[in-house]
């Protein structure tokens, strides 16, 4: 559910444009929704942006994993966690740099 809404939003509202090129195959998934966020490299992903081999979409996201991905969403590259908490919550778009 949540790789659909992101995957939704980023394309329609940010106007981003997955990657067809790069292959996002799960193991553990087929879901269009979820090779389209791995193409658009906001989840799915090591933080080199590799795919990775199994989605987990069972498995309950993180604040840490939201953040990574809203952070990938609006600001791109390859930050981490802590870079993006830091840029989201200057932004006011978070409250708290605290993910714990």
């Amino acid at each position: 559910m949540l790789a659909s809404v992101i995957s939704e939003f980023a394309i329609t509202v940010m106007h981003q444009t997955p990657d067809t090129q790069k292959k996002c195959l799960f193991t553990d998934t087929r879901n269009r929704a979820m090779r389209q966020v791995c193409q658009l490299h906001l989840m799915g992903i090591e933080q080199d942006h590799t795919p990775l081999t199994l989605f987990a979409s069972d498995e309950l996201v993180t604040k840490q994993q939201f953040v990574t991905v809203i952070g990938r969403m609006i600001y791109g590259g390859r930050g981490d966690v802590d870079s993006y908490a830091t840029r989201l919550f200057a932004d006011k778009i978070i409250s708290s740099k605290r993910l714990t």
